[in-house]
């Protein structure tokens, strides 16, 4: 997000955190661990409606890594804050 939004990583931070401490926010759906496995032994996310999810990919180094994703949400509320026409082009590519 800091690349899309050309922000510094804690601007970026700061904001996810004031979306995930905001009222409307609910406190225990923000991360979802749960994989499922597919043949080429990379892992997908469930759907879900978290803010976040963890994916498992592997790197070039052949290590696999727990990798954070965000969903759609909490994307443009970062971009809306940073970056609003970034933000708006996104959100018209993902449409």
């Amino acid at each position: 997000m800091s690349e899309l939004f050309n922000q510094s990583i804690n601007n970026v931070i700061q904001h996810i955190k004031a979306y995930k401490n905001n009222s409307t926010c609910e406190k225990n759906s923000h991360v979802e661990t749960t994989f499922e496995q597919v043949a080429s032994n990379d892992s997908v996310i469930l759907p879900n409606k978290n803010t976040e999810s963890y994916f498992s990919v592997t790197g070039s180094d052949g290590k696999t890594y727990n990798v954070k994703h965000y969903n759609q949400d909490i994307i443009l509320q970062v971009g809306y804050k940073c970056n609003i026409g970034v933000a708006n082009r996104f959100k018209e590519w993902v449409d």
